[in-house]
C-alpha cells in the first residue's frame, strides 16, 4: 500500500512538472517580449557620473517622463514609448517580432489548456498520451520561436541605431559605441527558452492519468496477499 502510494506522489510531481515549467517560461516570455529593456547601449565618457544606458525592445525603447510633485519635486520616471517613425525595422527585426508572438500566443495557448485539463481530470483517458505529446511538441515550438526572437540583437535596433546616433549628436561628450549588449529582456528570454524546453521534456515523461490507474490496478491483481483461494 506505501509503495502504491509513493508512486502515486511521483506520478502527480511528473504530472504537475509540465506546467510549472510552461508558467516559468510564459512569464519569462512575456517580460523579454513586452518590456522595452530587451537590449542596452551603455555611454561611456570622461566623467563616469555622467553616463547613461539606453534600453530597447521588440515592441517599444525606454524613455523619461518629468513629473513635478509635491513632495518630492522633480521626478524622472521610466516609461516604455512606440517607436517613431523615422526609425526602420529591417528583416531581423521584423522576425523577432513574429516569433516573438509565436512564442507568447501559442505557450499561453497550450498552458491554459494544460491547465485545466489538469484541473478537470476525466475518467475517460483514451487519447491522454497524443495530449501530452501535442503539448510537448508544442513546447518545443516556442523554444525554437522564443530563440529566434534574440534576432534582434542583429538588427537595427543593435547595429547602426538611428536613435541612439541622435542622442550622440545632441550629446557629443556621450559614446555608446557601435554594438549593443543582452539587457534584463534578452537574458529573460533566454531562460523562457530553458524552461519550455524543460517543459517539452517533462511533457514526454508525464505519465497520462489512464495509463496510472491501470498500472496500481495491476498492483492489487498481483498483489500475493490478496490471494485466498489455490489456482488449482
Amino acid at each position: 500500500m506505501v509503495h502504491i502510494l509513493i508512486n502515486k506522489l511521483n506520478s502527480d510531481i511528473l504530472t504537475l512538472l509540465p506546467a510549472v515549467f510552461a508558467t516559468t517560461a510564459f512569464f519569462c516570455s512575456l517580460y523579454g517580449g513586452i518590456w522595452c529593456k530587451f537590449l542596452q547601449f551603455q555611454s561611456s565618457s570622461p566623467s563616469n557620473s555622467n553616463d547613461i544606458t539606453l534600453h530597447f525592445g521588440i515592441w517599444y525603447y525606454q524613455g523619461w517622463s518629468i513629473v513635478d510633485t509635491s513632495s518630492q519635486g522633480l521626478v524622472v520616471l521610466e516609461s516604455c514609448h512606440d517607436y517613431p517613425e523615422y526609425m526602420t525595422v529591417d528583416t531581423n527585426w521584423k522576425a523577432a517580432r513574429a516569433f516573438s508572438i509565436i512564442s507568447l500566443v501559442l505557450g499561453g495557448i497550450v498552458l491554459i489548456f494544460g491547465l485545466c485539463t489538469g484541473c478537470i481530470r476525466p475518467n475517460n483517458n483514451s487519447g491522454s498520451g497524443d495530449i501530452g505529446k501535442f503539448a510537448a511538441l508544442s513546447y518545443l515550438i516556442c523554444c525554437f520561436s522564443q530563440g529566434m526572437s534574440l534576432l534582434l540583437l542583429d538588427s537595427n535596433a543593435c547595429n547602426n541605431n538611428v536613435m541612439v546616433g541622435e542622442v550622440e549628436k545632441a550629446y557629443p561628450n556621450l559614446d555608446f559605441g557601435e554594438s549593443c549588449d543582452m539587457s534584463s529582456g534578452a537574458k529573460s528570454v533566454i531562460s523562457a527558452s530553458v524552461f519550455w524546453f524543460a517543459a517539452c521534456l517533462a511533457a514526454l515523461r508525464s505519465p497520462s492519468l489512464g495509463e496510472e490507474e491501470r498500472r496500481v490496478d495491476g498492483d492489487d491483481e498481483m498483489d500475493p496477499s490478496r490471494i485466498t483461494e489455490p489456482l488449482l
